[in-house]
């Protein structure tokens, strides 16, 4: 979530592949995406469905091989936290995640 929070031992940080990887499909899907909306109850179904699905099978990558000296979670932030902390992490970019429906529909209402 902060700089701080990220693994540079094991990489190179590099803002611009931050970039790409997260803030330019969002500008994409701000600046030119014209698809219908879905209901709001839908896109947040959706939207939980994917991120504690995505959650369930971090989690379980890290049961079957977390203690190999090797595996990590691919978010430094989620390393070295209990089960509650990670899902409590993982509630947060759900709710930002479903705010980006709100955002997108106030950019169609322009």
């Amino acid at each position: 979530m902060f700089p701080n929070s990220l693994n540079t031992e094991s990489f190179e940080r590099n803002v611009w592949l931050d970039l790409r990887i997260h803030l330019i499909p969002y500008l994409y899907l701000i600046v030119f995406d014209s698809y219908e909306r879905i209901s709001a109850n839908k896109s947040i179904g959706y939207t939980v469905g994917v991120l504690l699905g995505y959650w369930g099978y971090l989690e379980y990558i890290m049961y079957v091989h977390g203690h190999d000296g090797v595996t990590q979670f691919t978010y430094p932030f989620l390393q070295h936290k209990t089960v509650l902390d990670r899902f409590i992490r993982i509630v947060g970019l759900m709710l930002l995640s479903v705010l980006n429906y709100f955002v997108l529909g106030i950019r169609n209402s322009l």
